[in-house]
């Protein structure tokens, strides 16, 4: 059997790596390997980049991935709509926001972008972590244009609208991220019943380093939030059960394959 077309593996490894689990740590390894030397063989190939900058990141490679965001965005073209989606999210994923926002911003221009649901689903994600309530509320808007089933646009600001907390939202987020900026590789929103009858937002960020590092950023996370709060004569305790941001564990190679740089 000869082997797959470099394209049609490409699309292969991109969609695969998009759906594993962040536990399936030895299956990302080996779908990490073959983007690596994938791109190796098509160094201009936007999506490979892209799926790479997936892949590191699942398999705890930061640093390698920051690196490649900086490829991609340099290859980027908005002919390829779901990479240039992924560079956005995995852009706000290692905590550059501002980046995050203009590649969404610019996937605005293009008509139809939003009526793709992973689009409109990440765009929505993508808010929520970055603290973008106004970008919120335009996907909520173009879920609305093409009578989208289920937005998860919708469901977020529905939460944060009935609580109240919309104009504390945004800077509450970018506190989160940047107390994390130097570890977080992974982020999902989703809403939760924490042991109440209303619905919680929660934010898992997966972020590199043991426990007792996690527990200094947890620290670290919730002495900002208090300092901004008091600064603005808000009540931080009025937010926390409606939105909170929890830290785990990002899972990491424990001892890579040569692979040629």
């Amino acid at each position: 059997m000869s082997a797959p077309e470099p394209e049609s593996l490409a699309v292969a490894l991109f969609n695969e790596i998009g759906q594993l689990d962040l536990d399936q740590v030895d299956r990302a390894r080996t779908v990490y390997l073959d983007l690596r030397r994938l791109r190796q063989q098509r160094p201009a190939d936007f999506s490979i980049s892209a799926a790479l900058i997936m892949a590191a990141l699942k398999v705890g490679r930061r640093d390698e991935a920051l690196d490649e965001i900086g490829r991609a965005y340099g290859i980027k073209t908005t002919a390829d709509i779901i990479s240039w989606g992924a560079l956005a999210d995995m852009s706000v994923f290692v905590c550059q926001l501002d980046r995050g926002a203009e590649l969404y911003g610019r996937l605005r221009a293009i008509p139809g972008a939003f009526a793709i649901p992973q689009i409109s689903q990440n765009g929505a994600n993508s808010a929520m972590i970055r603290g973008d309530i106004d970008f919120l509320r335009y996907v909520v808007t173009e879920d609305k244009k093409v009578n989208k089933e289920i937005s998860n646009a919708a469901n977020f600001l529905a939460i944060i609208d009935h609580f109240g907390i919309a104009e504390t939202f945004n800077e509450h987020q970018r506190i989160v991220s940047s107390v994390l900026r130097d570890s977080r590789t992974w982020v999902a929103p989703e809403i939760r019943y924490e042991d109440r009858d209303e619905a919680t937002i929660v934010i898992y960020h997966w972020v590199l380093g043991d426990r007792a590092r996690r527990a200094r950023l947890q620290v670290d996370m919730l002495d900002a939030l208090r300092a901004h709060y008091q600064s603005i004569g808000a009540d931080l305790s009025l937010v926390l059960p409606v939105l909170l941001n929890r830290l785990l564990e990002a899972p990491q190679m424990v001892t890579p394959l040569a692979v040629a740089s």
